[in-house]
């Protein structure tokens, strides 16, 4: 995290679950502990290959007694799950556990660290947040719900990756999909085909079997593949079937991979006329020729507390740059330029290299060091100056600290600045607050400081019990010292709209923000609706906070 420009981008995406205090522990005890040796002997004598939990029950994954090359059975507790008939988009949660944990054997799944089953159930729990599915730790659901588990994992990607903080899961989640879409072997990557090898193989070592047979004259005599029968003439029929699908689907691919190249070029020319367009502009507003920046100038360049570094692939060319050693930005050449607020006098830089439709950007503030190194680095005496549009400066109330803001991104996050070394204590401080009042809730001076970015956008506001998250589609309380006080509600149809528009005359007046009856009167008031989530406590004990 930069001092800079602090990220603070979100949606639903963050999650505030009922945490056990810093200084607790569980007290729960699974019959099957995780260690090696008691594995083992659960196990047997056979390799485990995963381990996971249901409940309070620990199961471990080993190969059956029926287990073969071409149709290999994975054993979890009494169950015999046989890994060829599991479909990613189709399975329980017991299925994919038996599913991955072969794969990881095998070496058909690309990870590191945590086992990948455990990963893409910690990230289900973001898609489950989200309201796309439920019950994904639910005992009896793990045994007999069937899920689409590559759309869980594609709704949580979309979440992880519109936020730079959990852009790392968004790529695990990526690359977990991608090794199932290559086991259900319907992958294709810019038109090329990715098949699995080993069961075409099986289908090849098949045919030369009964081309062996029928040579010989046993052509009626039947074989048994899978769970089914076929004669000679049966199976010839089904290869020859399964040929012509295969070329339909391959020439249907080649269509849509040349109607996507078209239209990707068909972009890439819109943008490239778009730069120069842009680009003559600047050139004309400041009397410049738009080729006094050339990217073949930039060079590598220090200052005391910045580094610059040209980035030649990022788009036309770009640069790095880097404070106190860290990373805080990559910029285009085309967004190589000082955007100045008219009303605040407040002078960025705004990289919109984040991607994802644009779904967030980066930005730093501009002091005189940063400027006068960059125009160093860039091989130019002045760096272009441009009025900030598309984007609005911010202030919090509270600490004075300002942050960037595009229309429309409210309850979604924006990037906050720290100009100077008075905002960085502040934020520091109020970051601070966060971990050391709530304790219950705040696990690390890290979540502290989301929690803090949170805030100066918008996006929380703290009681003295507990803190509000604000957000374009759900409003949530969390308290400190009674979990069975938290509520959360989700919005619905328009009311974001009606209620940003009400916070932005009434927010410093309004008062109980931990309260529900609060935000009822002001749904009320705008007119607005909403759907009531309640916890699986709150169901228990009939805890309607009304």
């Amino acid at each position: 995290m930069g001092i800079n420009g602090v990220d603070s981008y979100c949606t639903q995406d963050y999650m505030v679950q009922n945490q056990e205090n810093r200084n607790g522990s569980s007290a729960t005890e699974f019959e099957l502990s995780n260690n090696s040796e008691n594995a083992s002997k659960a196990a047997g004598d056979k390799k485990p290959l995963g381990l996971t939990t249901v409940g309070n029950q620990g199961y471990v994954a080993t190969y059956a007694d029926s287990s073969t090359a071409q149709d290999p059975v994975i054993k979890v507790g009494d169950c015999e799950i046989h890994v060829n008939d599991v479909d990613p988009r189709n399975a329980t949660k017991m299925e994919m556990f038996a599913l991955m944990s072969y794969m990881e054997d095998k070496g058909l799944i690309q990870n590191r660290g945590m086992k990948s089953f455990n990963k893409m159930t910690a990230y289900a729990s973001q898609a489950e947040y989200n309201g796309y599915c439920n019950g994904i730790y639910d005992e009896n659901a793990a045994w007999t719900t069937k899920r689409d588990w590559t759309g869980i994992l594609e709704n949580a990607k979309g979440s992880f990756m519109r936020n730079p903080q959990t852009y790392k899961q968004g790529l695990e989640c990526e690359n977990i999909i991608d090794n199932l879409g290559k086991w259900s072997m319907a992958s294709y990557t810019s038109g090329e085909e990715a098949e699995n090898d080993d069961y075409w193989k099986i289908i090849s070592d098949r045919k030369n079997e009964i081309y062996e047979k029928v040579k010989n004259g046993d052509t009626e005599e039947t074989f048994q593949i899978g769970g089914s029968s076929f004669t000679q003439k049966e199976w010839d029929k089904l290869l020859s079937e399964v040929d012509d699908i295969m070329e339909d689907v391959r020439e249907a691919m080649r269509e849509e991979h040349q109607k996507r190249v078209e239209e990707a070029t068909e972009e890439e020319n819109a943008k490239k006329a778009e730069s120069v367009v842009n680009a003559d502009v600047i050139s004309k507003l400041f009397e410049t020729e738009s080729a006094e920046i050339q990217v073949s100038n930039f060079k590598e360049y220090e200052t005391a507390n910045y580094k610059f570094v040209p980035e030649p692939t990022i788009g036309d060319g770009g640069m790095r740059i880097l404070k106190n050693g860290q990373s805080v930005a990559v910029f285009s050449v085309d967004d190589l330029k000082i955007r100045v607020d008219e009303e605040t006098g407040t002078r960025v830089l705004i990289s919109e290299l984040g991607g994802f439709d644009s779904a967030w950007y980066d930005a730093i503030p501009m002091d005189e060091e940063l400027e006068n190194g960059l125009a160093e680095a860039m091989g130019v005496e002045n760096i272009p100056e441009v009025t900030l549009g598309g984007y609005y400066i911010g202030t919090h109330a509270g600490t004075g600290i300002q942050y960037v803001m595009r229309p429309g991104d409210e309850g979604r996050g924006g990037k906050v600045l720290l100009r100077n070394e008075r905002d960085v204590a502040k934020y520091n401080a109020l970051a601070e607050e966060y971990y050391n009042r709530y304790p219950n809730l705040i696990n690390s001076q890290e979540e502290g400081r989301i929690w803090a970015s949170f805030e100066i956008v918008g996006m929380a506001e703290r009681t003295e019990t507990g803190f509000v998250r604000i957000g374009f589609d759900n409003i949530s309380y969390n308290d400190n010292f009674d979990f069975k006080k938290n509520w959360s509600v989700k919005l619905t149809g328009n009311t974001w709209e009606l209620l940003n528009e009400w916070l932005k005359e009434s927010r410093n007046g309004m008062k109980e923000w931990q309260e529900f009856s609060s935000w009822k009167d002001i749904f009320d008031e705008i007119g607005g609706s909403y759907e009531r989530i309640w916890s699986d406590e709150e169901l228990r004990q009939g805890y309607l906070n009304n």
